[in-house]
Formats: C-alpha cells, sequence, structure tokens
C-alpha cells in the first residue's frame, strides 16, 4: 500500500510486522478485560445498571477516542510543518527515520 501512495520507506520486516500485530492485539486484550472489570464492576456496585450498556458505551469512547486523536497528532504534525517553512524551526518537521534512510542511501 505504501508504494502505492508514493512512499519512499523501505517495506517493513515481517518480524517487525508481527511485533506491531503483537502490541496492537494484546493491547486490545488488555483494553477489552478492563472494560469487562469495570462493567462487573458498577455491574454489582448498582442495583440499576446494565453490564452491557455499560460495556458497550466504553467500547463506542475507545472506538471514537483513538481516531480522534490521531486526528489531533495529524493537526499537530501538519501544524509544525507549517511554523518550519515560515521560519528555521526545521527540526520539529523532520522525521529522523526518513532523514536518516536518505544519508544511508547517499543523498
Amino acid at each position: 500500500i505504501a508504494r502505492c501512495l508514493g512512499s519512499t520507506r523501505s517495506p517493513r520486516s515481517w518480524r517487525t510486522f508481527w511485533f506491531d500485530s503483537y502490541k496492537i492485539c494484546s493491547g486490545a486484550l488488555v483494553s477489552h478485560a478492563f472494560n469487562i472489570v469495570v462493567s462487573v464492576g458498577i455491574g454489582h456496585l448498582s442495583t440499576n445498571a446494565d453490564q452491557c450498556a455499560i460495556y458497550a458505551i466504553a467500547f463506542f469512547y475507545e472506538a471514537c477516542g483513538v481516531p480522534f486523536v490521531h486526528l489531533l497528532q495529524y493537526g499537530i504534525i501538519q501544524y509544525a510543518l507549517k511554523m518550519a517553512a515560515m521560519s528555521s524551526m526545521t527540526d520539529i518537521a523532520i522525521d529522523d527515520d526518513v532523514d536518516n534512510d536518505s544519508r544511508r542511501r547517499g543523498r
């Protein structure tokens, strides 16, 4: 996909791909377990609480929260790029990985 989008980075190794996938899946498992514990705990503390509804609200919050954080990060990065273009603060906007890759290739 990265090549289709015009990325100049080399593709990740399978080891890196599986490690990243493991991190995402283990994080989702911990989050799922935490949501279940909170739902059951609130269900025991309240007589009118619906555990499924509490879990659904927590899941919806997580599902919307992560993309929102990514959107905020994208906005901050775009702001840094604009500030770097208007001043001499290019260190903020330069990706070290891309910079190191281009140095290794001799560009």
